[in-house]
């Protein structure tokens, strides 16, 4: 069976993410399948695929692993915090 896999260019988190730290900006979000994402680049984070633009982020970290892709990203500018 063939693992999916995808190049993103916007982070789309469907509200999984998880701080990883209280005194950093930095998260952790899990996605199934193998995606790759641009590092150290601004890219949208975006918490549905049609939503608005929620912040930039940078991908610092990317494992893939078990048809899983974990993703750890630090948040730049947020532009709402709802």
């Amino acid at each position: 069976m063939a693992t999916p896999f995808s190049m993103g260019w916007v982070l789309i988190t469907e509200g999984k993410e998880k701080r990883l730290n209280l005194d950093d900006n930095l998260f952790e979000v899990t996605f199934d399948g193998y995606q790759l994402f641009p590092m150290h680049e601004h890219l949208e984070v975006r918490r549905h695929l049609k939503s608005d633009q929620i912040g930039t982020a940078n991908i610092e970290q990317l494992t893939l692993k078990d048809g899983r892709t974990i993703c750890h990203y630090r948040l730049v500018s947020l532009y709402s915090v709802n």
